[in-house]
């Protein structure tokens, strides 16, 4: 099991050397790259919010604030 941050062709480049290795992507990175597209000024109260998400010790507690997140539109 490798765990990636989704660098582009990395993923290809693992399972070309290791056929059988199960591929996850760190959601730590997948947040850190989504801030890209977020205000600077807004940078702040996003990051806040996504915490829980990512500090979560089970998938349950990360899914169900990912919803509340969705639902108040932050």
């Amino acid at each position: 099991m490798t765990c990636v941050d989704n660098l582009i062709c990395f993923t290809q480049a693992i399972t070309a050397c290791y056929s059988q290795t199960e591929i996850q992507k760190c959601v730590i990175h997948q947040i850190r790259n989504s801030t890209r597209y977020v205000s600077y000024k807004d940078l702040k109260k996003v990051t806040a919010d996504l915490k829980p998400v990512y500090k979560a010790t089970t998938e349950e507690p990360a899914l169900v604030r990912v919803t509340a997140l969705k639902k108040s539109g932050a």
